[in-house]
């Protein structure tokens, strides 16, 4: 089976990718068991790859919130807020969104948004 693996890869953004991981391992039986065969702490996208038919989910699983969310989601733990989305399905669902999609989204947005000022609006 061939592999395509596509991203950056960073150091900081392979520490995210394992800080991702290692979240999900924590808190969700379902990720915990996905990630059950992979060192988490020396992860690398190869790795993903290798081990892609022990972590493939298809979209039908994330409905299955019991066993896909986390625990914090599940126990409203850190919601900042609820987000509404059709996504590809057409249905509406509700994602939630935490303080650190918060930032995450803060940071991706703050270099665009200084640039749109700096050169203007028209």
């Amino acid at each position: 089976m061939s592999k395509l693996v596509v991203g950056k890869t960073a150091p900081e953004h392979l520490e995210e990718l394992r800080y991702t991981a290692k979240k999900a391992a924590e808190t969700t039986e379902f990720w915990k068991e996905k990630f059950s065969k992979i060192d988490i702490e020396s992860m690398t996208p190869e790795t993903l790859a290798s081990e892609v038919k022990n972590i493939h989910i298809l979209p039908k699983d994330l409905y299955n919130t019991e066993r896909v969310w986390s625990s914090y989601i599940k126990n409203y733990d850190i919601f900042y807020t609820i987000v509404r989305t059709s996504g590809t399905t057409g249905q509406p669902k509700r994602i939630p969104y935490t303080i650190d999609d918060k930032r995450r989204v803060a940071r991706q947005f703050i270099p665009w948004f200084y640039e749109y000022f700096e050169k203007g609006a028209g």
